[in-house]
């Protein structure tokens, strides 16, 4: 029995000695981190939650310009030195353009202007006939030639009329006609009527349509205007010979209408340049460095021309002598590859910039990419922290909680063996005081004398 009652003791110190004490001081710790872990992972959420800047964009860099070659630059690089001239050309003068746009007489019947354009020709022979060449096809025994076929060798004014004519309406063949009456009218020689009517044809199998702009161009040309609107000198025949190949020369189904006027509107400044026999060329060249270019293009492509030939023309006077056509057309071909050279340049420089441009943009997007996931992985992080600290204070808790049951019931057990024990004292004693009540006084004892009785008085 006392080690039974020992044993409660014991546990009892110990825990009072050593389970509250730690397990207060556990919970105090544990409650302390927990906060502090709380508060730190909701400052470290605020900031997470917090939107991610992507920045801005760099500036774009700016297109390459288009590229201006000076007449130094090509007269440098055709004799490998510098040439000095008189004049300053990086404004040259403006020359009188012989090109100016004239109106569409009124429209008449396509028979009678197929018969005014036949006037002009001579009857039944070429160039208005086309040059047939029949040959017999088939033989008999005898030798004799049973069939003959026919294949037109030189197509003539009339085949490629009616030919212009097939895919057009009947309005624009009107059209057509009247610019091919205009143009034929206002050359002398057949020939060089002929080169008219046909270089009227081929623009428009060139634009597969009416060519409005570039026929109002050619016959501008032919019959140039004052600035009064009366009618100015026209040009030799020789000079509308030199166009009308050229406008065959050149190739323009790749060129707009606008391109090509602005490059016939400006020949008149490059005849005065060069003779007859080199104009067709000369006027070539300047075609190849205009024809893949837009009107405003072409017009400072050409005026850049001008102001080189000029030059070359000024640094051969000074030289006593003449320009000869092949140098007039290298000096050409030469203003062509320094203007691509230096275009090309500046392309690449624009690339690099655009490269480099799309490299800032990359960096800055990783950058983005890299903050934003740190950003939704701190979110996680925290929210595990703050879910951790709250679950270990809750199992602490939980625990404390158990060893403060487990105390409790044990308390109250040996509160209940304690009663019991005391009920089952207070039951013995009430039963021996009952039982004492109940039972005979046994008799006295004989002594050797004689003894006061207790009952009696003294």
């Amino acid at each position: 029995m006392p080690e039974s009652q020992d044993h409660p003791e014991k546990l009892d110190r110990f825990e009072r000695d050593l389970v509250f004490r730690v397990s207060r001081s556990i919970y105090m710790a544990f409650a302390v981190v927990g906060t502090f872990t709380i508060v730190c992972s909701a400052l470290v959420l605020g900031y997470a939650m917090t939107p991610t800047l992507r920045g801005f964009d760099p500036e774009e860099p700016m297109p390459p310009e288009t590229q201006n070659v000076s007449p130094h630059e090509v007269l440098a690089a055709m004799t490998g030195e510098e040439i000095q001239v008189q004049e300053e050309w990086a404004e040259p003068t403006e020359r009188p353009a012989r090109i100016t746009e004239q109106g569409d007489p009124n429209a008449a019947r396509i028979a009678e202007l197929m018969t005014a354009i036949e006037g002009h020709f001579e009857a039944g022979k070429s160039p208005w006939r086309s040059k047939v060449n029949r040959r017999c096809a088939k033989r008999d025994w005898w030798g004799d030639c049973e069939r003959y076929e026919s294949k037109v060798t030189l197509p003539g004014a009339d085949l490629r009329l009616r030919s212009a004519m097939e895919s057009l309406s009947s309005s624009d063949c009107v059209r057509l006609l009247e610019a091919v009456v205009s143009v034929v009218s206002s050359v002398e020689a057949e020939d060089n009527r002929f080169l008219g009517l046909w270089s009227v044809t081929d623009l428009k199998a060139a634009y597969d349509r009416y060519p409005e702009q570039s026929l109002a161009g050619l016959t501008g040309l032919l019959r140039p205007m004052n600035a009064d609107g009366s009618a100015g000198p026209p040009p030799p025949d020789d000079y509308k010979s030199t166009i009308f190949k050229t406008v065959l020369e050149i190739t323009k189904a790749s060129t707009s209408e606008e391109t090509l006027v602005k490059f016939l509107t400006g020949l008149g400044s490059f005849a005065e340049l060069t003779t007859n026999e080199q104009a067709v060329s000369l006027f070539t060249a300047v075609w190849s460095v205009v024809e893949a270019t837009e009107a405003p293009e072409a017009e400072r492509r050409m005026t850049e021309l001008l102001a080189t030939l000029d030059a070359l023309k000024a640094s051969h006077a000074q030289a006593s002598a003449a320009v000869s056509g092949e140098t007039q057309v290298q000096a050409i071909a030469t203003y062509a590859s320094l203007r691509l050279a230096k275009q090309q340049n500046a392309e690449w420089a624009h690339s690099q910039a655009v490269a480099e441009r799309d490299s800032l943009i990359a960096e800055r997007n990783a950058t983005y990419d890299a903050a934003r996931e740190r950003k939704i992985n701190r979110r996680r992080l925290t929210l595990l922290s703050i879910l951790g600290a709250l679950g270990a204070i809750a199992i602490i808790g939980l625990f404390l909680g158990l060893l403060a049951v487990e105390r409790n019931t044990r308390v109250l057990g040996q509160l209940a063996e304690r009663m019991v024990a005391d009920e089952a004292g207070t039951v013995a004693t009430d039963a021996a005081a009952e039982a004492a009540a109940t039972s005979p006084a046994p008799p006295p004892e004989a002594g050797p004398g004689p003894q006061a009785s207790p009952d009696l008085p003294a």
